[in-house]
């Protein structure tokens, strides 16, 4: 093989020059790309990954192509994701692009949440009611993402409505700060239009004598408990409710 390569010739046959950039003659690399080809179709019809080629090469060299495929849209100023249009003002990837991406963002989050997982790492249940667990929670706020994500989202703010842009979705607003359609969503999602929040009756106990209060509690129940443990006879105490006990039959949770 050395001798051959040595003359300039294929070296799996000797009898050709190899293509230009490459090491076989074409004969030979098509009948090489064609046994590779079934190969792997066997492969992959038994079930193996990368047609039974090592996975943690091949992903690596996935990678990397990746990356250096990135890089040459990035600098001819092309969609990151497609390579086929231009970007946003301001991001790396085309509106289509971006549009696909936030969606699968969005239902993904959903998921999450709905599940009680955190959003970040979905890994371990979200703490207290948040989206993110508590690990994710202290990385979050010592890497100051928020800060530099709510910074963006005021200049955008400040840029759309300099021209006169919706500040949700980008559309003509006419002076507004959003569009009749964002503006419309907006507002059903307010408490305006949703009504009173369901806030539970809280009942608080009252020492007439002292006019000392004890609580508040979340039943009647509890307050009369208290009223008991204080040895309160009747009529030295009143049971006050914070919140009218019908406010959760009409409220919205």
């Amino acid at each position: 093989m050395d001798d051959r390569l040595a003359r300039c010739l294929c070296p799996r046959c000797g009898a050709r020059e190899p293509e230009s950039g490459k090491k076989l003659c074409a004969p030979c690399g098509e009948r090489v790309r064609e046994m590779a080809r079934a190969r792997y179709h066997k492969n992959r019809t038994a079930g193996l990954r990368y047609g039974g080629r090592g996975v943690a090469s091949r992903r690596r060299s996935a990678r990397i192509r990746s990356e250096r495929r990135r890089r040459e849209w990035q600098a001819a100023s092309m969609c990151t994701r497609c390579g086929s249009r231009p970007p946003v003002e301001g991001g790396t990837t085309c509106a289509p692009c971006r549009a696909r991406r936030q969606a699968r963002e969005r239902e993904r989050y959903a998921s999450l949440r709905a599940s009680n997982t955190c959003v970040k790492c979905a890994d371990r249940p979200a703490f207290d009611g948040t989206a993110m667990c508590m690990a994710c929670s202290a990385m979050e706020a010592e890497s100051g993402r928020m800060e530099r994500k709510n910074a963006a989202s005021r200049e955008r703010y400040r840029t759309l409505r300099a021209r006169n842009r919706c500040t949700t979705c980008g559309a003509s607003s006419h002076g507004a700060s959003r569009c009749p359609p964002c503006a419309e969503r907006s507002y059903t999602r307010s408490a305006h239009f949703r009504g009173m929040p369901e806030w539970g009756p809280e009942f608080t106990v009252v020492d007439l004598a002292t006019m000392e209060e004890h609580g508040p509690f979340a039943s009647r129940a509890d307050a009369d408990v208290c009223a008991a443990f204080l040895k309160l006879p009747p009529g030295r105490f009143e049971v006050v409710a914070g919140n009218h006990p019908l406010g959760a039959s009409v409220g919205w949770s």
